[in-house]
């Protein structure tokens, strides 16, 4: 006993030597004995990896479960409340939080391939998963969950250190950036070029700092290079997909879908020019009025230029397609002319399907009519049935279908308007919204009185600067006067 005590005692007086082991040392031979020395160099290591994170006693090692499992599904309840607090109406579903989570898998994912690989955090896919955030639900909630995926990473036990959660809110901030300034999805250097110089700049931070050597910082920046690249393309990749999924249409297909030579609209020009005309200008109405109260302008605009496709199927019964003097809506009965009018709504939807329009286009020719009366051909029948001369609806239930009623509606008083003045114009604009309102057309959208008081100056604006250039010339306001006056606007205009 007294011989142990020596041992220790004479163990104590000795300063502890510090065993450096570099990358690539050999720390212990195989086959090599094992020893006191060995042993306390095996439990010097054992004690390293514990402080750090990196292990844990074998009794422990369900208690690191546990805090593991809990760790993540409080950043998961995160997710629920930004979701909650911060997403759009039509990202705050519960696909949306099904595809949220499978994000934070895949980003987890590669933070344990990262890991086994001993990669740098630069590649960790971060970006990939903010980026599709990004596009199908913004900025707003991109953002946040960028800095919640840097939390998640300090959680998991490899990652210890200022650099992981650093890195990995720049590099995601960085990919928020890079799509807010691509406008197409040909534009994908853009995004690539933000990540790259995001981490980049973390790198050289972080050397800067004497956090890591120069070394690092060009190996980082390299890493976060590739993942910019691999995450870009990925997300391409997938958009298509989870925009079917969550059911939301990205301002990227917003912009294709208004490409004025994609197919539906070029057979609009060909073959029913004056409807192709009409919807032009209520793009152009819808978009500012749209801008002017912060509703979604493109949205509008996309959803105004496909609204009367349906009227490709009989053009010539719509009076913008009509030669002068050529009606052939003379020769057919009040009923039958309302049948053909009141199809261009169903006909447009059955070309909106074949063509795979999405469901916040489709809305618009479904909705632009609401369940209006078209009252010139009603009235011509005694004891007439009011349903089989409406329209089926729903009536507008969004910002944006409620501004496209009021500016088809407008748009087509226009052209039957004598001498349109400015301020001719702006008293048709404010009795044609008048009416949609005493109808109760706009009951079911979000507009505040506001946002009507706005969208009735802006149609007068735009209307007026349309119609500034125009000049009635008696033969002109002779037709103008022999057509009643509200026969064509519900019944074969809008």
């Amino acid at each position: 006993a007294e011989t142990e005590a020596a041992r220790q005692r004479a163990r104590a007086a000795v300063d502890p030597v510090e065993l450096r082991v570099r990358p690539g040392d050999t720390f212990l031979a195989a086959g090599a004995r094992i020893g006191e020395a060995e042993t306390r160099r095996l439990a010097a290591y054992q004690r390293v990896l514990v402080a750090r994170g990196l292990a844990r006693p074998p009794k422990q090692r369900w208690v690191l479960g546990l805090g593991s499992f809990l760790y993540n599904c409080l950043v998961l309840g995160l997710v629920g409340l930004l979701l909650w607090f911060r997403a759009r109406r039509e990202f705050a579903g519960l696909r949306s939080l099904a595809l949220l989570s499978l994000l934070i898998v895949a980003v987890a994912a590669g933070a344990a391939a990262v890991t086994r690989f001993g990669l740098p955090v630069e590649a960790v896919p971060v970006p990939f998963a903010v980026l599709v955030v990004a596009v199908l639900a913004g900025a707003r909630l991109a953002l946040p969950l960028a800095l919640i995926l840097a939390v998640l990473l300090v959680g998991q036990a490899p990652f210890v250190g200022m650099a992981v959660p650093f890195s990995a809110a720049i590099g995601g901030a960085a990919a928020v950036v890079g799509v807010r300034t691509a406008r197409q999805r040909t534009q994908v250097w853009r995004p690539i070029t933000a990540i790259t110089l995001g981490y980049g700049a973390t790198a050289l931070t972080l050397a800067l700092l004497g956090a890591s050597d120069w070394t690092d910082a060009l190996r980082g920046t390299g890493w976060g290079a590739i993942n910019a690249i691999v995450s870009t393309f990925l997300a391409i990749g997938f958009l298509p997909v989870f925009e079917r999924w969550v059911g939301v249409t990205t301002q990227q297909t917003l912009l294709e879908l208004s490409d004025t030579n994609r197919s539906l609209l070029r057979r609009l020009q060909h073959e029913a020019n004056g409807t192709f005309h009409h919807a032009i200008n209520v793009a152009n109405l819808a978009e500012a009025a749209c801008q002017a109260i912060g509703a979604n302008a493109l949205l509008a605009r996309v959803g105004a230029l496909y609204h009367d496709i349906g009227k490709l199927t009989k053009p010539q019964y719509f009076i913008e397609n009509q030669p002068v003097g050529r009606n052939p809506h003379d020769k057919l009965k009040p009923a039958t002319s309302a049948e053909i009018i009141l199809s261009h709504v169903s006909e447009g939807l059955k070309l909106a399907d074949r063509a795979g329009l999405p469901e916040a286009v489709r809305r618009f020719i479904a909705e632009h009519h609401g369940t209006t009366r078209i009252a010139y051909f009603f009235d011509q029948v005694p004891d007439a049935d009011p349903a089989d001369f409406s329209y089926p609806g729903p009536k507008p239930r969004t910002r944006e279908t409620g501004v496209l009623m009021m500016a088809d509606s407008v748009e087509s008083a226009a052209h039957v308007l004598s001498d349109p003045t400015p301020v001719r114009l702006r008293e048709l604009v404010e009795r044609i919204v008048a009416g949609k309102l005493a109808a109760g057309q706009l009951d079911d959208c979000p507009l505040t009185l506001q946002d009507i008081r706005v969208i009735k100056a802006e149609l007068s604006r735009v209307l007026a600067g349309m119609y500034h250039h125009r000049i009635d010339y008696p033969s002109a306001l002779a037709d103008t006067a022999a057509r009643p006056p509200t026969a064509s606007l519900p019944a074969q205009r809008g």
